[in-house]
């Protein structure tokens, strides 16, 4: 990706596109301090994306994707922007194997202010919820490409979240939702989860507007069964809508 003179470095708000393996990573650096908005993808390198993000102060929003192991741990506590970063889009896509570890989420991975957030990691076997739900600013919250098989969102949680997505969630079987949870929750959209049982307690979201649900299976009587099923749960949401997955 072509970069900006240097002399227009020091301006640049929006960087889109980036990967690790970029030339002017190195001397470049130092003159991107006022970027807001950072997306790079093809993380190889992570300790030159880990100094390039060591100084920016006023970054509100940070989109990393790769196939490598770093996105796993990732810690941002000691950047300079941790407690202004409001958007966060972290996706590993690195294939899960036998002998990888598996991670272990921690709240201090997530700044406290976030507004969105977009989770994905193959190598994520616990259910993320009980870290998640303590951000409690969330209004936006994308899962995806995980392999956990319970969820639950507890009473009083994501008193804010308006917006959820669940996507190739491949393993999930069973998601929980005590009365009380997610009381502001607007749409909720759900692909890519086979094996997802229909919870009851979606009956407790009464301010849901909208549902996206694709099928589970090709099967047309299966599908049948699974969309009454829905219906009949979520008879308060107004737009309900179906599709193949």
């Amino acid at each position: 990706m072509p970069i900006p003179s240097s002399a227009d470095l020091i301006n640049l708000q929006t960087l889109q596109g980036v990967t690790s393996r970029e030339s002017w990573e190195v001397e470049g650096i130092p003159k991107l301090s006022n970027v807001k908005n950072l997306t790079i993808r093809g993380v190889f390198q992570w300790n030159t994306i880990a100094t390039l993000l060591g100084t920016l102060k006023h970054l509100n929003s940070l989109h990393i994707e790769g196939d490598d192991a770093p996105l796993t741990i990732i810690d941002m506590r000691s950047f300079p922007f941790y407690h202004g970063l409001q958007t966060l889009v972290l996706t590993d896509y690195q294939q899960p194997s036998h002998n990888h570890k598996k991670i272990a989420l921690d709240v201090g991975m997530f700044p406290i202010n976030l507004t969105r957030l977009s989770f994905g990691n193959t190598h994520l076997r616990e259910d993320p919820m009980p870290v998640l739900e303590k951000l409690e600013n969330l209004r936006y919250l994308a899962l995806s490409d995980a392999i956990f098989q319970q969820m639950s969102c507890h009473n009083r949680v994501f008193s804010r979240l308006e917006r959820l997505f669940l996507r190739r969630l491949q393993k999930l079987e069973e998601w929980k939702i005590e009365k009380g949870a997610m009381p502001m929750l607007d749409t909720l959209g759900i692909s890519g989860c086979p094996l997802l049982r229909v919870p009851e307690e979606l009956q407790h979201l009464t301010v849901l507007q909208e549902l996206y649900w694709t099928f589970p299976s090709r099967d047309d009587k299966i599908n049948e069964a699974f969309i009454k099923e829905v219906r009949n749960i979520c008879k308060h949401v107004p737009s309900i809508e179906f599709d193949l997955d």
